[in-house]
């Protein structure tokens, strides 16, 4: 079974993806990583253009099947706005990261979280794809989470301010909504967390969705 993943959406996100699964994996070159542009993806998604987002990444994952991809993955959260449509234009299957989600929330019994990711993944709560309660930051917190993310997924490197400001927001939201977990619901805080976890309860759902990857790589 090889895997045709598409990076680029996010700088580190996508280098994580393809190294962790890589090295899982006894056939190095099980992994075909295709490039998407970042910023080419955003505009889709601000203009509210899901089929012309599904089909920009369709087309990439035709490209990787006819190098020899068997399933497919996106290696970031947003994108998954257009899954539906892409799972009807990818020539592939797609290993998913809300069905990866979803999952690990149930294994973990969580019940009550809330997310961290860019402003358009807090406010439709993940799409509306999640199987349990969602709890929304204040407007302000969002605009902040957002900004700290997009810098992170543009390539920058997370600074101790992010960090201290994402925990005080964290804190608030486990202490007066009591919320089980913070979702980090974007792949590229990696950049962020990577050399220390944050300090506070996570389900890191970039982890969730290798983990997924590789599991079913495995299957063969």
């Amino acid at each position: 079974m090889t895997l045709g993943l598409i990076g680029g959406l996010g700088v580190p996100a996508g280098i994580h993806y393809y190294e962790s699964i890589v090295r899982a994996s006894p056939d190095k070159s099980a992994v075909l990583l295709a490039e998407a542009d970042f910023e080419t993806a955003r505009d889709f998604v601000v203009a509210g253009d899901t089929e012309a987002l599904s089909q920009y990444l369709a087309g990439m994952l035709t490209s990787l099947s006819r190098e020899g991809a068997t399933i497919g993955a996106v290696a970031a959260v947003t994108p998954h706005v257009c899954l539906e449509q892409l799972r009807s234009a990818s020539p592939i299957p797609i290993i998913d990261l809300p069905s990866a989600l979803n999952a690990a929330l149930a294994e973990r019994g969580l019940r009550r979280v809330s997310l961290f990711g860019t402003s358009f993944v807090i406010e439709t709560d993940l799409f509306g794809c999640l199987d349990v309660e969602v709890v929304k930051p204040t407007p302000e917190e969002i605009r902040d989470i957002d900004a700290i993310y997009t810098r992170l997924a543009r390539g920058g490197e997370g600074t101790m301010s992010d960090r201290e400001r994402l925990s005080d927001i964290a804190r608030r939201l486990l202490e007066k909504e009591h919320v089980d977990a913070i979702v980090l619901a974007g792949t590229d805080f990696v950049a962020l967390y990577d050399a220390q976890p944050p300090d506070f309860p996570t389900i890191d759902a970039s982890r969730v969705h290798i983990d997924a990857i590789i599991k079913r790589m495995a299957q063969g």
